[in-house]
């Protein structure tokens, strides 16, 4: 069951990552986001579990000297830094297996909140935008999207027969690095 979890989070990534290939065919030069800005990871970011066994595998599958610079980059960091420990020269380490957050930033999103909606993009984005709503089809709805994430873990908790309580708990990416084992794997 938990390979079934893990098959439907990786269809839900790949048409995740469809739509937003369409949203910046949409908008353009609109999106500043390239190699080298990190605004938006500057965070001490988190992930619930079906996230934390993704990036979980994908760490152990780095390039030993990737591990070993993402390790020696928590041990010698200053702890104020915000940065997210998956940062190495301005790039993530494991930008294909990255969290859903981190693959909707930047991209206008729309919510809705007590039969309200509402609207974000990184203020970095859109600097020519005149502040009116934008088209329903012209955004994300993040909502659906972290609807679906914790479906998923919620069903990731089932197949380990844990409490469904324990679907919100989250995991620190920073101990994710912290727990590589240099002799392969996640300890």
């Amino acid at each position: 069951m938990m390979a079934d979890v893990l098959r439907l989070y990786a269809a839900f990534t790949a048409a995740l990552d469809r739509e937003l290939e369409r949203l910046q065919a949409l908008h353009g030069p609109a999106l500043t986001c390239r190699v080298g800005c990190t605004a938006c990871c500057q965070t001490d970011l988190s992930v619930g579990p079906v996230e934390a066994t993704v990036l979980g595998n994908a760490l152990p599958a780095l390039p030993a000297e990737t591990q070993r610079r993402l390790q020696e980059g928590m041990r010698t960091r200053d702890a104020r830094d915000p940065a997210c420990p998956l940062l190495l020269d301005q790039r993530c380490a494991t930008y294909a297996a990255r969290p859903l957050i981190c693959r909707t930033q930047g991209f206008p999103l729309v919510w809705e909140e007590e039969n309200e909606l509402h609207e974000a993009h990184c203020p970095l984005n859109f600097t020519r935008h005149d502040g009116t709503a934008w088209e329903a089809s012209a955004c994300l709805r993040i909502d659906h999207v972290t609807a679906r994430l914790a479906a998923a873990d919620l069903l990731w908790m089932r197949a380990h027969n844990r409490p469904d309580t324990e679907a919100a708990e989250r995991t620190p990416v920073r101990r994710l690095v912290l727990d590589l084992d240099p002799a392969g794997g996640v300890r």
